[in-house]
This record gives C-alpha cells, structure tokens and sequence, in this order.
C-alpha cells in the first residue's frame, strides 16, 4: 500500500513540475511565470521553476514593451492608458517575483519604472488639460454636463498623478457646479386628510441623492429638474358574495326512564338529529391609489419620463348569518359572526402610499 501512496506523491510531483513547462510551450507566459513562482514559494528548489521563470518573464518583458510601443504611437490618451497598463503588470509581475529572478532584470526594470512614472505623469497631465477645457466650457454656455465631463478628467489627473497640484480644489469646484438639483413635489388634492402622510414618507426621497444628483422636496429651491406627483382620490370599491353551508349533528334530547325487575330507576338518553344554516357573506372591499407624475425642465438635465403609477389593496370581510339549530352550527361561526374586527383604513392607505413610494423612487431613482 505504502509503494502506490509514494507513487502517487511522485507523480502528483512531476505533474506540478510539468504545468509550467506546458504552460511555457503553449506560448502562454504569464500563466507559466505564475505557476513557476507559485511553486517556488511553496518551497519546491526546482532548478526547471527558476529556469521557466525567468525565461517567461524575458518572454514577458518582450511582449508587453512591445504592445506598449504600439500604444505610444498613437494620438489618444485612452491608448497612453493602455500602455501604461501594460507598464504597470509588467512591473507587478516583476515585483511578485524579484528576489526569485535573475539580477539581469534589475536595470531594466528600473528603467521601465522611470519610464511608466514619467508616462503616468503626462497622462495625468493631458487630462488636467482636459478638464481646464471643460470647465472653459462650463463658464461660456453654463451647462453643468460640461463641470461633470471636469470632474471625470480631474479624477483621471488623480488616479495618475495623486500629488498633481491643486487637483483636489479643482475636482471640488468641479463636482459643485456639475450639481443638478431635482425638487420632488407632491400634491394630493382628493386626499387632503393624507398629506401628512405622504409628506413624511415621500421626504425620504432625498435619501436617494447620489452623485451629481441632489434630491430635495417640498422646498424653495431653484431647481434643474421638477418631479409633480398628484395623487387621485383614493377609491374604495366592495364585492360581496354569499354562499351557504348546512350543518347536522345528533344531539341528546332528553331521556326516557324505566324500572328494572331490581326496581332500580335507568334513565336511557333519547337522540335526534338537528339541522342548522350558515349564510356566508364575504365583502372583498378593494382600495386602489393612483399617483401621475410630471416631470418638468430641461432635458439635458431632466431626462425622466411622465408615468403613472398604481398600487391596489383587498381586504376580505366575512359575517355570518345562522339559520335552524344553532346547536348543529360550528362555535367558530357562532363566536364570530362579525368578522370585521381590526380593519383601518387610515392603515391601509398608510400601506398604499409606502408602495408608491418605493415603485415611484425605484423607477426613477
């Protein structure tokens, strides 16, 4: 048993030696240089590890400096991205793998790095430039979509340059002038005794504020954008139906007495079937709440639609009218024969208005 389990471990071993080696062959480097070095930190001193390693990765340095060069030919910031992305996996690689590569790599790593630095730097610079541009823009026409094209530049100066100077005042004039201000208004005229309802609930709404759009409602503000929500009556409507059911049940009635030759008094039950009624009568009382909303301003920024919504809720009401026996029916009808215990409707549209809230700020928000 002890000979297969040693066979086992030494072929899972030459398999693990092996992937890289195939990985290499398929001209896949990355992959190769990957498994190589997971090896080799798994503490395996493969002579063939090292050996594929950095044979990759002379394999990678190759690949990526070229695509990059490709890039940097080219007129487009979006393709200097590219090439510096190329840059920095290669110098990602290099670092997850330096103290197992061969010394060789060192110089030129440096200079790939001093090279990726200065690249950074002037991307970062091209899209300042950009944004300077766009926040011209904004200046001459007013359009906050020209502030919020800024800001996404200034981000991009950023993320390639963090020390770029004054760019954390720049993004901030940005992102306030890009700010578009929606006002959310809502009128229930058929539904006065509901407005304060509506307002506590629909002044979440301002929760909902993200980005380059703030939210607020019911104030004064001079807004971009305008949501009217108008409420119509709330609508109750019943539909009632009756059914019936028919009950049986023997009951004792009374008894008959008798003397036995003993002269002892037996008393012998008498029983009879009764028969008894219940009328069902069961109300589907059915609310429905409609609300219309209205969008007002200037597409640029207001680019909602006009949509009504509804939101509809039933409540079944049942009574019960008894006929014949009473003893033949059910307690649970005779218990309950009101069943319209516990219904309020100032719930039930409380219920109504949290549903248009969440279908009208899901929709839009």
């Amino acid at each position: 048993m002890k000979k297969y389990f040693y066979l086992l471990l030494s072929l899972l071993s030459i398999l693990a030696c092996s992937s890289p080696q195939k990985s290499f062959d398929k001209g896949k480097y990355e992959k190769a240089y990957n498994a190589a070095l997971k090896n080799i930190k798994k503490g395996k001193k493969s002579r063939r590890d090292k050996t594929i390693l950095n044979k990759s990765f002379d394999e990678i340095v190759a690949q990526k400096s070229n695509e990059a060069e490709t890039y940097l030919y080219s007129d487009m910031i979006e393709d200097w991205e590219l090439a510096y992305a190329n840059y920095d996996d290669l110098l990602r690689l290099y670092y997850s793998g330096k103290v197992y590569l061969d010394s060789d790599f060192d110089s030129e790593m440096r200079i790939v790095e001093s090279f990726s630095d200065s690249l950074g730097m002037d991307i970062a610079l091209n899209y300042h430039e950009l944004g300077l541009m766009s926040m011209d823009d904004y200046s001459d026409s007013g359009n906050k979509l020209y502030a919020q094209e800024a800001f996404a530049y200034f981000q991009k100066t950023q993320s390639y340059d963090p020390d770029f100077t004054n760019i954390t005042t720049l993004m901030d004039e940005a992102f306030d002038r890009g700010v578009v201000l929606i006002l959310v208004e809502a009128d229930a005229p058929f539904g006065r005794n509901y407005e304060w309802t509506i307002d506590r609930r629909f002044s979440d709404i301002e929760r909902e504020s993200e980005d380059f759009y703030q939210i607020v409602y019911e104030r004064m503000v001079d807004a971009d954008c305008k949501l009217e929500i108008d409420f119509s009556s709330l609508e109750r409507s019943i539909n009632q139906s009756r059914t019936v059911e028919t009950f049986s049940e023997r009951i004792e009635d009374g008894y008959n007495t008798s003397v036995d030759s003993s002269g002892r008094t037996i008393r012998e039950p008498i029983y009879r079937t009764v028969e008894g009624a219940v009328t069902i009568i069961a109300e589907n009382i059915r609310y429905y709440w409609g609300a219309a909303v209205n969008v007002r301003g200037s597409r640029e920024y207001c680019d909602f639609r006009d949509r009504t919504f509804n939101e509809e809720e039933v409540i079944t009401i049942e009574r019960y009218e008894l006929s014949g026996d009473e003893r033949a029916i059910p307690n649970r009808y005779k218990n309950n024969r009101n069943n319209n215990s516990g219904i309020d409707e100032d719930d039930i549209a409380e219920e109504l208005i949290d549903e248009l809230y969440r279908e009208i700020s899901r929709y839009y928000f």
